[in-house]
């Protein structure tokens, strides 16, 4: 609107330059008062600052957080809350993705993930701040351990120290004895570890390599293509994989999938406000 307010104001102080130039130039002389008629517009002016849906309501990343109340449990206090997705993931496929929270390689749809996961907090007081985690994705709550006889009316407010947003994978890579490592996601590699010889099959080592271990627990790697008979992560829990190779000979191209999400760190610290408790 604002664009086509000015660009008709151009044309009109050029059309005004135009007659009076003509004017001048065929010698018309005092050609007496120049009525216009009154024009009408309008301009829409933008809201600046962040948009909320309401005063409690705080925007994080592609989502509203809307908080819920702060109440003790036990010698914690813990700050309840809903997350609410305003924009939509982009980039991902239409299968599925996996999860390991809660119940190990649940199947899911991408517009199912969190839209967003706020990490780290802290609670403030008028005199002292204490630091909160939350522990999994999908939890809408963060504990903070408080001093003997904390209420929760003396906290001032909350502070999300970091969050992060999902980026879902499913990503068809090659490893080799000459290549051994992929980064498959900022931070995120796979690892050709060693290729052991077993007679009628050949077992492929790989493991996940992440700078932050909770992005290692969220993928899982196969193979592609028949000569793969199975894919096994370790007992132990170390994010490694033990691809089995139905094949009497390596290939020199190992060409594998990892599938799932990781969580990258995008931002903060965003304050949060506290209603009546």
């Amino acid at each position: 609107m604002r664009s086509s307010v000015v660009s008709a104001a151009a044309g009109l102080v050029s059309g005004f330059a135009l007659v009076a130039g003509l004017g001048a130039a065929s010698g018309w002389g005092d050609v007496g008062p120049v009525t216009v008629a009154p024009t009408t517009t309008s301009e829409v002016v933008a809201r600046e600052g962040p948009q909320y849906f309401d005063p409690s309501e705080v925007v994080v990343g592609q989502a509203v957080l809307v908080p819920d109340a702060l109440r003790m449990d036990g010698d914690a206090a813990v700050f309840t809350y809903r997350l609410e997705a305003i924009a939509p993931l982009q980039g991902q496929e239409t299968g599925y993705v996996s999860q390991f929270v809660g119940d190990p390689g649940t199947a899911i749809q991408p517009e199912t993930l969190p839209p967003v996961f706020p990490a780290s907090w802290t609670l403030l007081t008028a005199g002292a701040s204490y630091p909160g985690a939350t522990t999994t994705v999908t939890s809408r709550s963060v504990r903070f351990d408080v001093p003997t006889r904390f209420s929760p009316s003396q906290a001032t407010g909350l502070r999300i120290e970091s969050y992060r947003v999902p980026l879902p994978i499913s990503e068809v890579f090659v490893l080799s004895e000459a290549e051994p490592v992929l980064e498959i996601a900022p931070g995120v590699s796979v690892s050709l570890i060693q290729i052991v010889d077993q007679g009628e099959q050949t077992i492929v080592q790989v493991e996940i390599v992440a700078e932050d271990p909770f992005n290692r627990e969220n993928l899982t790697v196969e193979g592609v293509g028949s000569v793969w008979a199975s894919a096994v992560r370790e007992a132990e829990g170390r994010p490694r994989y033990n691809l089995r190779l139905a094949l009497d000979e390596t290939p020199e191209n190992l060409v594998l999938r990892v599938r799932g999400m990781v969580w990258l760190a995008v931002g903060g610290p965003i304050e949060v406000a506290l209603g009546e408790r």
